[in-house]
């Protein structure tokens, strides 16, 4: 009976042993969860005060504000020589020239009588206007941008072939102020880039004319005071960046607000953005070359997100200094041909842009990203008139 009564004894001690192990595991477990939970779906207090602040802000500046009288009638002035675009017939990005080239003229000059009336009004309430307005609902829309500059540079170049005393002037001044203000209102990237398409198209266009003397004296000074007027009113690659930030800033909380744990958990697995591309903007001048940023990249390589766009940034910024060479050799050219001769910076690394000749012709080229001169071949950013 003893040895019985020991044995039931030591079963009860073990069983409560093993009882009270049991529940201080999950204990554990439960506040380990716990605070799991909590991290995830709060975070803390102050973050959710500071999401929620963030997004009043941005909602308070992004309401509607009052158009001025001035302003709709530029927009309708657009609208006009839209119409008279589209009664051209359909044009293809690879077919503009060719087929400006058999528009009927009646048509064309429709779209002359509707052009000037989008440079009519004055360029600084249009600037005005576009510098305080919220790009949450921007009014210079840009699905036809691209179509307007097309046609426009296609039409100028017709016209100065049939008749080299017609005036460029309307139609640069024109694509101009839509470069601008495109990149004014809707300030992030995508708006840098379609400027950057924009600018080319015109920038080509008057590098042939210049070439084949096409312009006069008076006419090549006109144009370089609206390019000295308007461009520098257009937001540099830092602000672009900089608005890039804020629209990301502003994606994140609202995801953030209204799924918190799909919000960390997202974060825990693809990584936040937000911090290693505010340390890119903090030493956005110090990547000079692609060795700087595959050293970065490979920094935040666990980043899966920052490394989806990161390489995007960097071939954004290659396009906008290209485009910003081409825009240096060509009013370098422009102030050759009024005989006013001036250096320009190549913005890739602020040197001298570079000389070549071919067939007896100077030609003015930039490094280009790797920083090397390669003569002209390569990633070189060349430009002359074809």
């Amino acid at each position: 009976m003893k040895a019985w009564m020991e044995k039931i004894y030591g079963y009860s001690v073990t069983f409560r042993l093993f009882n009270t192990i049991a529940i201080i595991l999950v204990v554990s477990l439960g506040l380990s969860a716990y605070g799991i939970i909590a991290f995830l779906t709060g975070v803390s207090r102050d973050q959710r005060e500071e999401t929620q602040k963030y997004l009043d802000d941005v909602s308070e500046s992004g309401k509607a504000m009052e158009i001025p009288a001035e302003i709709l009638e530029y927009l309708s002035a657009v609208r006009a020589l839209d119409a008279a675009i589209s009664g051209l017939g359909p044009f293809f990005p690879d077919n503009t020239r060719e087929k400006m080239k058999d528009v009927d003229e009646g048509k064309l000059q429709a779209l002359e009588t509707a052009l000037p009336e989008t440079t009519r009004i004055a360029w600084e309430p249009l600037l005005a206007f576009a510098c305080r307005y919220s790009p949450e609902n921007p009014p210079f829309h840009f699905r036809r941008f691209r179509q307007r500059a097309r046609v426009l540079t296609a039409l100028l170049a017709r016209r100065k072939q049939e008749n080299p005393a017609y005036s460029a002037l309307p139609i640069v001044e024109m694509l101009q102020r839509q470069v601008t203000l495109i990149e004014l209102t809707h300030r992030i990237l995508i708006g840098k880039m379609i400027a950057v398409a924009m600018n080319k198209l015109l920038d080509q266009t008057l590098m042939n004319l210049v070439s084949a003397n096409a312009l006069s004296g008076d006419e090549t000074r006109a144009i370089l005071a609206i390019l000295d007027r308007i461009e520098p009113c257009g937001l540099s690659l830092r602000e672009s960046l900089e608005w890039e930030f804020q629209f990301m800033k502003q994606s994140y909380f609202k995801l953030y607000r209204r799924h918190g744990f799909g919000s960390v958990m997202c974060d825990l697995v693809l990584g936040n953005p937000l911090d290693p591309y505010r340390e890119f903007l903090a030493n956005l001048e110090a990547f000079r070359d692609a060795r700087d940023t595959e050293e970065f990249l490979h920094k935040h390589r666990r980043n899966i997100l920052f490394g989806i766009m990161f390489p995007n940034i960097v071939k954004a910024r290659e396009q906008i200094n290209g485009q910003q060479a081409r825009r240096n050799i060509l009013k370098m050219a422009l102030l050759n041909a009024v005989g006013t001769p001036k250096e320009l910076p190549d913005p890739f690394n602020n040197g001298r842009l570079a000389t070549l000749t071919i067939n007896g012709k100077e030609i003015r080229y930039s490094v280009g990203p790797n920083l090397k001169d390669d003569k002209g071949t390569g990633d070189d950013v060349r430009f002359d008139s074809n």
